[in-house]
């Protein structure tokens, strides 16, 4: 594992249906194991005839990603203390300091979003225009398919928070910025969707999930906190990151109840 990182909180259900576009379709639907306040993705697993992604046409088994950014929130450090990340926080608490800190660097726009699936997976794939995919080795049988853009070379097309998306919240730095929902596809070799999981949670087969942010600071694209002292989140990356988590189901009509069950039962064992 490099940059996609492991949690034990994210909730998932997942069921079968058929459409003109997809053969056979499961759903992930999940928040994050840190920061799940600042990104929402769920996930859509099948095998895809003919379906337009990105301006892509996809033939192809694998993982389709939605992706939204929620990080703005009131436009304070509000969508980063749930649960936050423990470089930020003591005691599962965000600091005054870190706090400070993601207020002053509001707004944040997303640069990197990465999954884990086994090795011969993101032989397709399909981003945002500006993202490039880097595939890597993650260990035994598994590679880390990554989408970022390269902030040395352009800021365009990132996406923020559409409650950020007010001209005069946004720093002109970012050209082009988007809002809304990105999408990404990373096609896998095994047509099964358990078999593409290799994490697991609490039991359940999960699949790794990750995200990079930026902001804008003295008119540079930061993606790490600088500066002195003790604070713990110094040095540090926003990368709300976690896994989604498949929840077994008896049928299509238990699974909402099921899956608002699970939210509970992990948030009381994360507590």
């Amino acid at each position: 594992m490099t940059w996609i990182g492991r949690a034990c909180f994210v909730t998932a259900v997942a069921w079968s249906v058929g459409s003109i576009n997809t053969v056979r379709a499961e759903f992930l639907g999940a928040s994050l194991g840190n920061f799940p306040d600042a990104v929402n993705i769920t996930a859509e697993f099948g095998t895809f005839t003919n379906r337009q992604i990105n301006g892509d046409t996809i033939n192809a088994t694998g993982f389709l990603f939605q992706l939204r950014n929620t990080s703005f929130g009131d436009g304070f450090h509000s969508s980063f203390v749930n649960d936050p990340d423990g470089d930020f926080a003591v005691g599962d608490v965000l600091t005054p300091a870190a706090a400070a800190a993601i207020d002053a660097a509001q707004t944040f726009g997303i640069f990197g979003f990465g999954a884990e699936v086994p090795v011969g997976g993101g032989l397709v794939t399909s981003a945002p225009a500006g993202f490039a995919v880097n595939i890597q080795s993650s260990g035994p049988g598994a590679v880390e398919v990554n989408f970022e853009v390269d902030l040395d070379a352009t800021l365009n097309g990132l996406l923020f928070d559409p409650d950020a998306s007010a001209a005069s919240r946004i720093s002109s730095i970012f050209t082009n910025p988007e809002t809304g929902t990105f999408s990404f596809f990373i096609s896998t070799v095994d047509p099964d969707l358990l078999d593409n999981l290799l994490d697991e949670d609490n039991g359940f087969p999960a699949i790794n999930v990750a995200t990079r942010m930026t902001w804008d600071e003295g008119g540079d694209a930061l993606t790490r906190f600088a500066g002195t002292g003790s604070a713990p989140f110094l040095g540090e990356r926003l990368r709300p990151r976690g896994e989604l988590v498949a929840v077994p189901a008896p049928g299509a009509f238990l699974l909402g109840a099921v899956g608002l069950s699970f939210v509970g039962w992990v948030r009381r064992r994360s507590a």
